[in-house]
């Protein structure tokens, strides 16, 4: 299983990249031609590895939680809810609403770990409660491809389905 936490890359980083540069000396011993090829070597590996990165982040066109919003404040009646599966999408689905809608999160079957402060009563429905929307119209937004929340949403067919990326799947490849 893959595992991704940024916070350990985050922290490590500085360590790795210090460990490299005073490899590098090393290895150049008292030459200052030989540790200059190495360092600009290192310094164009870097910048390489930056630009291939931030390429593959696609930033204009994976809009995320952002471009899903947008979406859904342009497409949405004013009858129809917003809900978010998780509160990985709540919070900045919440933070692009900005007010012009009332915007929920599922609430969760398990004690978050972080986040309870953010979250007040009436931001969360229960599964019960979306089963009871779904009649009137519900916009989902989440990571799962056919949401399973309820088995009266898994058998339900979506009427609009649209795929708005975002850099976590970086961390998929």
């Amino acid at each position: 299983t893959p595992i991704w936490v940024g916070r350990f890359f985050r922290f490590t980083q500085p360590f790795v990249l210090a460990t490299v540069a005073l490899a590098l000396w090393k290895l150049s011993g008292r030459s200052k031609a030989a540790r200059a090829i190495l360092f600009i070597g290192l310094y164009v590996g870097i910048l390489s590895a930056n630009l291939v990165f931030w390429r593959g982040l696609d930033l204009e066109n994976g809009r995320g939680v952002q471009g899903a919003v947008e979406y859904i404040m342009a497409h949405r009646a004013p009858e129809e809810s917003v809900v978010a599966l998780d509160m990985v999408q709540y919070f900045p689905a919440k933070y692009y609403v900005a007010g012009r809608a009332k915007i929920r999160m599922v609430q969760p079957a398990f004690d978050l770990f972080w986040g309870w402060h953010l979250i007040r009563p009436d931001d969360l429905v229960t599964p019960e409660e979306l089963d009871d929307e779904l009649d009137r119209g519900v916009w989902l937004i989440g990571t799962m491809s056919k949401p399973a929340v309820t088995p009266r949403l898994a058998a339900t067919a979506p009427a609009d389905e649209q795929l708005f990326t975002y850099y976590n799947h970086l961390h998929a490849r």
